[in-house]
């Protein structure tokens, strides 16, 4: 992939990843201090992410605590939006710290409380979870438990996880109450470095889906250069390239993906509307559906790199519906490229 100066830093979304399972180990997941011994840089992180959605009240969410070892910092919070919402300050609950001493959270993402009052408990490593928030003040509140359907999917790197998550509870609105049934995708990483650096590459975006007969999946893809996307003739990218990792859960059995073809439509503030997305698997087995987006907003990763999280609708081409998460990595040459 010709990605022109991007830095130099390898970022692991936009590494090539080899398409084959990791290991799951439920002691991953505890922060990972012993990577501070061997990587010094400022740039080594540890993330642990949830969500939660009411797709009939168009409800989506991300609750995220990402720390910084070296710096000891975590950036840390709740994001809970209703519609789309373009205007990141303007969603429903938006209580998200971005400089947070690692202390503050006892140093752990097993049991904690950030100065937001944002709690997470490891109930049972990769089988449950209880994630919370209150706000008396604007009368914003939830309580989610997450309750794993499979175990961890984990990229071949294995400092990298996805699981699919059955969330059940409550979470309030400005003082309405919506009851919270339904799946998310978490995803965990440790270990590797996320330099901030500005890059010449088109959007990659991490997306899931949890259908009705039981089939997930996850993809980490950019467009098909084949497909006409909306940076064409913007940037160079093999077809060869598209693909960074996924995985699918069929009959309750995980395979991991070995190409996949996409093409994302964005509204007039670049947020995708929808996606079309074919996977084939290491099995030969292909699958096709598009998303719509229906609850979207924009976490600003950095100053130069921002994420719009879309809860859509997915379809499968054989008419079976599912709800997943479509999160657009965009940085600032895309966004300049084509406004």
């Amino acid at each position: 992939m010709a990605e022109g100066n991007n830095g130099g830093g390898e970022f692991y979304i936009t590494r090539k990843v080899e398409t084959a399972m990791g290991t799951w180990d439920p002691a991953n997941e505890e922060m990972h201090p012993e990577y501070r011994k061997t990587n010094p840089s400022t740039d080594l992180n540890e993330t642990q992410y949830f969500g939660f959605s009411v797709p009939e009240a168009r409800i989506h969410s991300v609750l995220y605590t990402w720390a910084h070892p070296n710096l000891e910092l975590v950036s840390t919070g709740v994001m809970v939006a209703q519609g789309i919402r373009h205007i990141t300050p303007a969603i429903d609950i938006h209580d998200y710290r971005a400089y947070v001493p690692i202390s503050a959270i006892g140093s752990t993402y097993m049991d904690y409380t950030t100065p937001g009052n944002y709690h997470v408990e490891v109930i049972e490593p990769g089988v449950k979870f209880r994630t919370s928030y209150h706000d008396d003040v604007r009368d914003n509140h939830f309580d989610v438990t997450h309750t794993a359907m499979f175990p961890p999917c984990v990229w071949s790197s294995n400092v990298h996880l996805e699981q699919v998550l059955k969330t059940d509870g409550e979470v309030t609105i400005r003082g309405k109450r919506y009851k919270v049934d339904g799946t998310h995708v978490r995803d965990r990483s440790w270990g590797e470095n996320r330099p901030e650096e500005p890059r010449a590459i088109p959007p990659v975006t991490w997306m899931t889906g949890v259908f009705e007969d039981g089939f997930c999946f996850h993809a980490t893809a950019f467009d098909s250069p084949s497909m006409d996307p909306v940076w064409k003739g913007h940037f160079d990218m093999p077809e060869s390239d598209v693909l960074r990792f996924g995985w699918v859960i069929v009959d309750g059995e995980q395979a991991a993906v070995k190409s996949t073809r996409k093409r994302t439509t964005y509204d007039s503030h670049f947020f995708p509307k929808a996606v079309e997305l074919e996977l084939v698997d290491e099995r030969g087995r292909t699958f096709r559906m598009k998303s719509e987006t229906i609850a979207a907003f924009c976490f600003n990763a950095w100053h130069n790199c921002r994420w719009p999280i879309c809860g859509s609708n997915w379809v499968r081409d054989d008419g079976v519906k599912g709800w997943g998460d479509v999160q657009d990595g965009q940085w600032s040459d895309f966004l300049l490229a084509v406004s």
